[in-house]
């Protein structure tokens, strides 16, 4: 995706002009479709003049199962193939072709998100600042711990109109398309919730930074933003309050599931307030580095000392520590 994902084998491609591009599309789709229920490409802005790859989306049932390099090698016999995730690239008479997988029940929403340049990516970030994640398997509840301990991602909805009106975007106009790439920035501009800041580069963790700098779309983005709109800004609210607004929006049902999470999450975070490697260095001068990692893997891994943890007050834990270590000490020898 992007263009570039086979300069690595010393393959460069071309790009295309819309009649050659879709003359391409149909090509591939078509011979994909013998190894797959469906095969889309997605939807390009009606005036964009040229492209640097084909992203097309497949689902089947099978899909988890399919070997997805050996099939694309039988069927186009490439140059180069490179996998990234659920991504699959080659080249095609010099042009990169870019093979989505998806599960059915995910494709109308990878549809929606890969569609229309970074448009999708725009509106993860709009969906990150109301505490949510948004990409191609729909909207997503991140529990975390301090914002620091990831734990597993809980789905909101995958209905698309739905969720385009949570994060504050007109769905109607979605669906009309746009014709130039700047009426998708205008789009993104117009949302409820936009606010220039949260897109700048500074704004951005480490790995988004690196990723968005080399996407010509988010440059050209970025550009739009600081002639047109630099210092638009939008007062947001709690986390919470956007979460008590989901629990309204899509139903109840989800926020069953987030309290499980989050009671999970409180119990962890109590116990690593309890038991840390910054605790055990302090109480056992010696440990650090692999000896410290050793040791807190074994009184981690094991249901004993876990339930001992958790039944210590932190008034008595210090103790408790000195012990485990003693009696990992012995089994050491």
């Amino acid at each position: 995706m992007g263009g570039n994902a086979l300069k690595k084998y010393g393959i460069e491609t071309k790009r295309l002009n819309k009649e050659e591009y879709f003359i391409v599309a149909e090509e591939i789709k078509a011979r994909l479709l013998k190894h797959f229920k469906k095969a889309e490409p997605v939807i390009a802005y009606a005036n964009k003049e040229d492209f640097g790859d084909l992203d097309i989306l497949v689902c089947d049932s099978r899909i988890e199962n399919l070997d997805m390099l050996k099939l694309i090698n039988d069927e186009f016999n490439p140059n180069a193939i490179h996998r990234n995730g659920e991504v699959t690239s080659f080249d095609y008479d010099d042009f990169q072709i870019d093979v989505i997988k998806v599960k059915p029940e995910e494709l109308e929403m990878a549809m929606h998100y890969f569609s229309f340049n970074d448009l999708g990516n725009f509106m993860g970030r709009i969906a990150r600042k109301l505490g949510f994640k948004y990409g191609h398997k729909g909207l997503f509840y991140v529990p975390s711990i301090d914002n620091k301990y990831v734990m597993k991602d809980i789905l909101v909805s995958r209905t698309p109109s739905k969720i385009f009106r949570f994060l504050g975007f007109d769905y109607y106009a979605y669906v009309d398309g746009f014709k130039e790439l700047e009426d998708v920035f205008s789009y993104v501009v117009n949302s409820k919730y936009f606010s220039s800041d949260i897109f700048s580069y500074e704004n951005l963790n480490h790995i988004n930074r690196i990723r968005n700098r080399k996407r010509r779309s988010y440059q050209l983005f970025i550009q739009y933003l600081e002639e047109h709109f630099p210092d638009k800004t939008y007062d947001y609210d709690t986390p919470e309050a956007y979460m008590q607004r989901a629990s309204v929006y899509f139903g109840k049902e989800f926020m069953v599931e987030i309290d499980i999470a989050n009671a999970k999450a409180a119990e962890i975070k109590a116990y690593r307030e309890k038991f840390n490697g910054n605790r055990v260095m302090k109480l056992i001068p010696p440990l650090q580095g692999k000896e410290l990692g050793d040791f807190m893997r074994y009184i981690n891994t094991d249901d004993v000392f876990v339930k001992l943890i958790k039944d210590t007050d932190t008034d008595n834990m210090d103790e408790a520590i000195k012990k485990m270590y003693l009696y990992y000490s012995i089994r050491k020898r």
